[in-house]
């Protein structure tokens, strides 16, 4: 995957065409975030989102056709990245894609079974409320967008999130296989709003 692939995947797109940077009313442009002259344009969003689902299918189908279940690496990934935010007066609510799917029911399950509820990511929106206890749900929807093989048992992982206008990142965390778990091993934040 290259660089320019990389930087839509994590969201760039998304804070660059909110921003208003693209050349025209109908052109979108997205930069390369290691270089930010590394720019495609396209001639329109449809354009753009039909080249995003492509390359969401390929990292599907690449990911489904590992000697491993795929799952296992997604589920120790969102096991570190949904923990609690720590206000004790907020609720966090994860509503998860897997390379542009709602997340399935098998590994929904499995981060069940670790205490960790998420719904699938069509099911979202902005809407601002509070639970039983007053205190306010916080929706957050969380992408992995992207897969890459670094050795034998080493994979990064692109995964962002947005739960608004001034609310997203993105980051890649490293994950290696220590012969009995998956175990992140290094984390890099590319952007936040």
């Amino acid at each position: 995957m290259n660089a320019r692939w990389h930087a839509a995947l994590l969201g760039t797109a998304v804070l660059a065409i909110a921003a208003g940077c693209s050349r025209s009313d109908d052109d979108v442009q997205v930069c390369s975030m290691e270089d930010p002259k590394d720019c495609t344009t396209y001639s329109s969003m449809d354009e753009l989102n039909r080249e995003i689902a492509a390359e969401m299918a390929s990292q599907r189908r690449y990911a489904e056709h590992l000697p491993f279940d795929y799952r296992d690496l997604m589920h120790a990934l969102l096991v570190e990245y949904l923990q609690p935010s720590g206000f004790a007066d907020v609720e966090n609510r994860y509503f998860v894609s897997v390379f542009g799917n709602d997340i399935d029911t098998a590994l929904t399950a499995k981060l069940h079974e670790s205490g960790i509820d998420v719904w699938p990511s069509s099911a979202w929106t902005s809407t601002v409320d509070r639970n039983e206890q007053g205190h306010l749900v916080s929706r957050i929807k969380v992408d992995i967008n992207s897969m890459r093989q670094f050795g034998w048992v080493t994979y990064k992982i692109g995964i962002g999130y947005y739960c608004g206008g001034l609310c997203a990142g993105g980051q890649t965390y490293t994950l290696r296989w220590d012969g009995r778990a998956w175990r992140i091993v290094d984390r890099k934040v590319h952007w936040v709003s």
